[in-house]
C-alpha cells in the first residue's frame, strides 16, 4: 500500500459534511493529515477534502478503497438531531443514520484487508441519564432511558464490535455542545441576544456541557496521536454552566444591555415535543479522565471560548 511520504498519515472520516467534520477536516488537514470523506456527496464535497468517496447506508454500498487506505477512521455520521420535530420517521432516520452506518462500516472492514489501527466514534453526551443539581457524570455510568441515550448506546455497542471483531484501538468522545460561530445551536441562540434579550430554556437551570469548537478538533487529534487512549472519554469543557449561566454570559460578552425573559418549558414542550425532553433537563459531565491523558484545554471559561467566537464573527 502506497502512502504519500509527505503526510503524516490518511483519516478517513464519515459525515464530512456536518459541523464537526468540516472544522475537524481543515485543522486535520494543516497538520499534516491526508484526510478522505465517505459521503453520498462525493462531486459537492471534493473542494473541502483530498478525495471524497461515495457509500449508501440504505443500499449497503460502501468504496472499499478508501478503506484500504485509512490509518485512522472517525465517525461522525448522522442527521442533525435538532433540525426538525421528532416525528417517527424522524427518530428513525437519526438512529439508523448513525447505528447502521457503523455497523455497515465494521461489518465491511471485518470483509477486507486493511491497515486501520485506530476508530473514533463521535457519540454524544446524551447517553447519560438526565440528573438533578451538579453531580457529574463519569464514562463508567450507564446510559439513560431517553430516546437519544438509547441510540447512542446502540452505536457504542458498534465501537465495542468493532474493536472485538476487528481488533482495532475504538475510542469513543462523548461531545458536548459544540461552540462553533457558523454552525450548529450558538447562531440560532445569538439572535434573540443581538435584540437584547436573554432567554433561557424553562427554569434554566439545566447544565450546558459546552466546548469550543477547536478545542473539539484538537482532542481528536489528540485521540489519534495518544496511541495508549482507548475507551470513552467526556469532551466538554472544564466549567458546565446552568442554562440561566451561559445565557446570561451569552448576553454579557455581546457588549449590549439585555432583558431576561425565559421560555416557558410548556410552550417549548408544545413546540419541539419529545425533543423539549433533552433540552430541558442537565446531565453535567467531567472531563477529568481526558485530562488525565494529558489533554489540555484552550478555552477553560465560557467567556474566553465566546470571545474567540465574537473575535470570529463578530456581532451586529
Amino acid at each position: 500500500m502506497e502512502h504519500n511520504q509527505d503526510k503524516k498519515g490518511t483519516i478517513l472520516i464519515t459525515g464530512g459534511r456536518s459541523l464537526i467534520g468540516i472544522r475537524l477536516t481543515r485543522h486535520l488537514r494543516e497538520q499534516g493529515y491526508r484526510v478522505l470523506w465517505l459521503t453520498r456527496h462525493v462531486e459537492e464535497s471534493m473542494e473541502e477534502c483530498d478525495e471524497a468517496f461515495y457509500w449508501d447506508m440504505e443500499e449497503r454500498l460502501i468504496a472499499e478503497h478508501p478503506l484500504q487506505q485509512a490509518d485512522v477512521i472517525i465517525h461522525l455520521a448522522g442527521v442533525s438531531l435538532f433540525g426538525e420535530r421528532w416525528t417517527r420517521a424522524r427518530k428513525r432516520d437519526i438512529l439508523r443514520s448513525r447505528v447502521l452506518s457503523a455497523r455497515l462500516l465494521v461489518n465491511r472492514l471485518s470483509q477486507i484487508e486493511h491497515h486501520v489501527k485506530t476508530i473514533i466514534w463521535g457519540s454524544s453526551l446524551f447517553f447519560y441519564p438526565s440528573k438533578s443539581g451538579r453531580i457529574y457524570a463519569h464514562e463508567e455510568e450507564g446510559a439513560g432511558r431517553s430516546f437519544l441515550a438509547q441510540a447512542y448506546e446502540m452505536l457504542e455497542a458498534e465501537a465495542s464490535r468493532a474493536k472485538e471483531l476487528l481488533g482495532v484501538r475504538s475510542v469513543v468522545l462523548r461531545q458536548g455542545f459544540v461552540l462553533d460561530p457558523h454552525r450548529g445551536g450558538l447562531p440560532n441562540m445569538l439572535l434573540p441576544v443581538r435584540f437584547g434579550l436573554n432567554t433561557p430554556l424553562g427554569k434554566g437551570n439545566q447544565y450546558v456541557n459546552w466546548i469550543h469548537i477547536a478545542d473539539l478538533c484538537r482532542i481528536y487529534t489528540h485521540a489519534i496521536e495518544q496511541e495508549q487512549m482507548s475507551g470513552v472519554y467526556n469532551a466538554c469543557a472544564e466549567a458546565p454552566l446552568t442554562n440561566n449561566q451561559f445565557m446570561y454570559g451569552l448576553s454579557c460578552i455581546s457588549g449590549h444591555d439585555h432583558l431576561r425573559i425565559p421560555v416557558p418549558s410548556k410552550l417549548i414542550q408544545i413546540a419541539l415535543g419529545e425533543m423539549s425532553r433533552d433540552l430541558l433537563r442537565g446531565r453535567p459531565a467531567s472531563c477529568d479522565k481526558l485530562i488525565a491523558e494529558g489533554f489540555a484545554f484552550q478555552y477553560h471559561s465560557l467567556n474566553q471560548a465566546l470571545r474567540a467566537i465574537l473575535r470570529e464573527r463578530p456581532m451586529s
